[in-house]
């Protein structure tokens, strides 16, 4: 058995590679598997990590194109938030879902008299921006004058009260 790179008798094999090499050219690897450059990935790995990047962004723009033809999921948020807890059949279970109605407007109240207030009873479906519209009033001073913490605390069956008059 001789060195790979003298022809020298060789003292031992590479544990890497499995050349064999005199005690001038390595100890416990030969001085090929000890060289920078093979210190480098093999082509292989490179390729399979560019590979595996473009199947990965191959994959997230079909999901951008094609979430749209999905089917929607089969509970629409606008129903759980809509359902009241008095719906629901066991504490910890959610509500049972059943078709909402389609709020109808109610018809503009008459005018009350200046000395009392005007009182409005939250329906399903209502929005804060609605009623203020529908009274002819700003949202901010509806919040002002039942004080809401937000826009959005409304309740379904919530008396409010509306300013002006």
């Amino acid at each position: 058995m001789t060195c790979y790179q003298c022809g020298q008798a060789a003292s031992a094999r590479c544990v890497r590679c499995s050349r064999p090499f005199c005690p001038s050219h390595g100890r416990i690897h030969c001085d090929r598997c000890r060289a920078p450059e093979s210190a480098v990935p093999s082509t292989f790995l490179y390729r399979g990590a560019v590979l595996l990047a473009v199947l990965t962004l191959g994959v997230g723009v079909w999901h951008l194109v094609a979430w749209p033809q999905f089917p929607s999921p089969p509970i629409a948020a606008k129903e759980l938030l809509a359902a009241t807890p008095a719906q629901a059949t066991h504490a910890g279970e959610a509500p049972a879902l059943q078709e909402t109605p389609t709020p109808t407007p109610e018809p503009a109240a008459p005018t009350p008299a200046p000395s009392e207030p005007r009182r409005y009873t939250v329906q399903p479906g209502n929005t804060l921006s609605a009623i203020a519209a529908q009274f002819g009033v700003s949202v901010d001073e509806i919040v002002a004058a039942n004080n809401l913490p937000s826009a959005a605390a409304l309740q379904i069956g919530q008396e409010l009260v509306i300013p002006g008059g």
